[in-house]
């Protein structure tokens, strides 16, 4: 004589199947979802630091170029992109980078009028502009350097 199952059985054993399949499958989607999200994150911070290493590299390679009161009708214009660009950034760092790169900043915005325009009359060497990039190396510096 064949040994059937009763029906209950065989519907629970089926249905067990099913919840343990689902949860899997669910658990597998979280996991998936969570990596996809963790890897745009990491992309999204890389993606702002080299679009912002890219106008600071911009706004140097013009401040070795144009000189004296020509920068200096410029320089609010620059001033200002590099802060906005900046507030995009300054969240993905650490506290204590975010606090060196705000420092930098800070020294760059300082700069008055009459030291961006800055040259020595007898070696006609520009120390406004040396003062203009060193402050944006500075930047760099502060956003590259490790903790």
């Amino acid at each position: 004589m064949p040994c059937e199952t009763p029906p209950g059985i065989s519907f629970w054993s089926g249905a067990l199947v099913a919840i343990v399949a689902a949860t899997i499958a669910h658990l597998f989607s979280v996991w998936r979802e969570s990596r996809t999200r963790r890897h745009a994150e990491q992309t999204g911070k890389l993606r702002r630091k080299i679009e912002f290493m890219g106008l600071m590299g911009g706004i140097s390679s013009e401040a070795r170029r144009i000189v004296g009161q020509a920068y200096v009708d410029i320089f609010p214009k620059r001033l200002f992109e590099i802060n906005r660009e900046a507030a995009k950034i300054a969240h993905d760092l650490e506290k204590a980078r975010r606090d060196r790169f705000a420092d930098a900043i800070a020294a760059l915005g300082s700069l008055t009028d009459s030291q961006i325009e800055e040259i020595n009359r007898q070696t006609g060497e520009y120390i406004g502009r040396t003062r203009v990039t060193s402050a944006l190396d500075n930047i760099v510096t502060a956003l590259l350097s490790p903790n």
